[in-house]
């Protein structure tokens, strides 16, 4: 694989012929269509409305929650949704799929590291909802709407299980995650103090390609945007993959283009890119 380029204005060469075949925008939020204060821009909101008109599509990929994801599918109520990292997903607002893990796997993995560390802070999104130890409680009540309880009275099969890093000592990581049920998906996010952590099989990129499969669409429809680890293999896998401005290094190795910040309307940039590329004629390269 080459380096990655700077995105381009519009598209040329083979590049040109490339990107005639998109269908589908598959949109990070977190530090890709949000900005630093949580809004998508007036200049990202008459992009989408561009490409929507153009016949197109927008996936919103991320790891957030699905209540927290419908807020800001407001400004695109067609976006389909791929949440908590690709367990679950949602379209014209129902729930077409869902991968939590067995209610009997996250009860058996609570009791285990509850019983030794009755103190750690921990939370579980359950039927979206947050719920949260009294620990974690007290490092977020301002942020995020959540209920507290012992997480191992709760009767639900987790979506997604959450931890905070800087409150765990070395000794402690390391017994959470032998602890874990087999094929656990761990992801760190350093920049958000954030450990999230999916049933077997959990990936923004193979919810993606479900939801592709059924649509008959694949991914070289596909142009994906985003800037953390877990949009590595989505942009990876795409026909156009493109890291922000402000990724982190794990998504610029294999993005084809580097857009910029989300503070000056990278992901914009990229589906204006497209657009103007369709726009011309299609030229053949020998």
């Amino acid at each position: 694989m080459t380096a990655s380029q700077p995105l381009p204005p519009a598209f040329n060469g083979l590049w040109q012929e490339r990107v005639q075949a998109i269908r589908v925008a598959a949109l990070d939020l977190d530090g890709t269509l949000l900005t630093a204060q949580g809004e998508v821009s007036a200049r990202t909101q008459a992009v989408l409305r561009a490409w929507i008109a153009a016949g197109r599509q927008v996936v919103l990929a991320t790891g957030r929650a699905p209540r927290q994801v419908r807020r800001t599918a407001a400004v695109l109520p067609d976006a389909v949704l791929i949440c908590h990292n690709g367990a679950w997903i949602e379209s014209r607002g129902q729930t077409v799929f869902r991968n939590d893990f067995p209610l009997a796997a996250t009860h058996a993995f609570l009791n285990r590291i509850l019983s030794r560390y009755p103190a750690l802070a921990i939370g579980l999104e359950a039927d979206d909802t947050l719920y949260v130890s009294r620990a974690l409680y007290s490092r977020i009540r301002s942020q995020f709407q959540c209920a507290v309880c012992d997480p191992r009275t709760l009767r639900k099969p987790a979506s997604k299980i959450i931890l905070v890093p800087s409150c765990l000592a070395p000794e402690q990581r390391r017994w959470v995650r032998a602890s874990l049920p087999p094929r656990s998906v761990w992801l760190e996010h350093a920049q958000y103090d954030l450990i999230q952590i999916g049933a077997p099989g959990t990936d923004k990129a193979a919810a993606l390609a479900r939801w592709l499969q059924a649509q008959g669409l694949s991914f070289d429809h596909v142009a994906a945007v985003g800037d953390d680890v877990n949009d590595v293999a989505m942009i990876a896998r795409a026909r156009l993959g493109v890291a922000m401005g402000n990724a982190v290094p794990e998504a610029r190795r294999v993005a084809d283009f580097i857009t910029a910040d989300n503070q000056t309307d990278g992901a914009a940039r990229v589906l204006e890119s497209i657009l103007a590329t369709v726009a011309r004629p299609e030229r053949h390269v020998a």
